[in-house]
């Protein structure tokens, strides 16, 4: 069994490539770290990957800008570089969706899609639904319109066999089933997935495993002691489980999270608990309530 590499050669890898190694800790190579080329992009990738030959994607992407060149008889231009006519255009869309005619023509699918609406030609999706309309969900048995149904572009029709109400069923009734180790690792991947989303990289101090363990052991806000929502359903209630810092003075770490209700986390913004305990008291004395 190979032994684990060190944060040492992991910097040393980026050096190698002319870049720098960003995070603090190195946690294992299949978990996300900072990077940063010579440029001075900056992005998240696994020390495996960069390993194996991968590097900066904006300089890729940059590189095959740069290196695109059109087809045998295209001019050098983007208006051009989509050279078809529109009966054709119009016999491919009856059989084949925009990706499929953009990887021939070698554009993009957005200009595929440009001159379809341009010259008013529906897509292949919408020629399936022109040939009947309907189609019977495989659930429920029931003949329904094809709008009641999904769109999934691999399927003949293209559309899911089920209808939305039956798949929609099954979804809920499928995690309302789920153990509730799995409900709280689900939400720890969806909660940490959010942070990076908003470019608030925490999964230097926070991992799935930890943070789905905290989460298991908590079943009531710390502030107000509701009991939090943990139990699968469609749409946000404000008993809803989210990720604070207890102090917005620190960075995020261990021992400065918990878990609170949505309600709380909101009233809470950016101040303390002390901030939230006077405004509790302010109200309580306009309203004249004891207790």
């Amino acid at each position: 069994m190979p032994s684990k590499l060190s944060i040492e050669e992991v910097k040393k890898t980026a050096e190698r490539k002319d870049g720098e190694f960003l995070s603090e800790v190195y946690k294992n190579s299949k978990t996300n770290h900072w990077w940063r080329c010579r440029y001075g992009h900056e992005w998240t990738a696994t020390a495996g990957n960069i390993r194996a030959g991968h590097w900066c994607p904006h300089c890729e992407i940059e590189r095959k800008r740069k290196s695109w060149k059109p087809q045998k008889g295209m001019e050098h231009s983007k208006t051009a570089a989509f050279s078809i006519t529109r009966e054709e255009l119009e016999e491919r869309c009856k059989t084949m969706f925009g990706r499929e005619i953009a990887e021939i023509y070698g554009c993009s699918q957005a200009m595929v899609d440009s001159y379809r609406r341009k010259w008013n030609i529906p897509s292949v999706t919408e020629y399936r639904r022109a040939k009947d309309g309907y189609k019977i969900c495989s659930k429920c048995k029931m003949k329904k319109k094809v709008g009641e149904f999904h769109i999934h572009r691999e399927k003949p029709d293209g559309h899911f066999s089920q209808c939305k109400i039956c798949r929609s069923k099954y979804s809920m009734e499928y995690r309302s089933n789920l153990p509730r180790d799995k409900v709280c690792r689900k939400w720890a991947r969806g909660t940490l997935a959010s942070h990076r989303r908003r470019g608030k990289n925490v999964e230097d101090v926070l991992d799935v495993d930890w943070l789905s363990a905290f989460a298991e052991k908590t079943f009531e806000c710390p502030l107000c002691g509701s009991k939090l929502m943990w139990e699968p359903r469609s749409g946000i209630t404000w008993r809803d489980p989210t990720l604070d810092r207890k102090s917005n003075e620190q960075n995020m770490n261990r021992d400065n999270v918990w878990i609170i209700c949505r309600r709380c986390n909101t009233t809470k913004g950016d101040g303390t608990v002390e901030d939230i305990l006077a405004y509790c008291r302010s109200v309580v004395k306009l309203w004249g309530v004891e207790g």
